[in-house]
């Protein structure tokens, strides 16, 4: 039991419920990953990329919030987007990361994420 206080997890695995259009994204954070919206003919697309979805729609920056994990938890980090982040209603600073926790509501410009941790490495 003691063990898994002091290792860091392989990864956590989640999904990301776009509650406007009913759809979940399942993805691992095992590394850093920028979430935004970008055409991919375009210059930097973001490693979750929602352009596909959502297009040019919601006001989503293309490189719009980090997500990445450590030994806690995951966490969310706005990257200055100019149409802003709120976690649970409450805006966020810039470059200030934020635990997530399972049900949490993420709101990306006018674009509403539910939060569900599928897969807890540490549990």
């Amino acid at each position: 039991m003691m063990d898994n206080l002091y290792r860091v997890p392989d990864s956590w695995r989640m999904a990301l419920r776009i509650v406007h259009l009913g759809l979940e994204i399942l993805i691992d954070v095992k590394t850093v990953k920028v979430i935004g919206c970008a055409e991919v003919s375009g210059g930097t697309v973001p490693d979750i990329n929602l352009f596909d979805l959502i297009g040019h729609g919601f006001n989503v920056s293309e490189r719009h919030v980090l997500i990445g994990m450590e030994t806690s938890g995951i966490y969310l980090i706005d990257q200055g987007a100019a149409t802003g982040t709120s976690l649970n209603g409450i805006p966020l600073s810039p470059l200030e990361a934020q635990v997530l926790t399972n049900g949490d509501r993420i709101k990306l410009g006018e674009l509403e994420i539910q939060v569900a941790v599928v897969e807890n490495p540490l549990r």
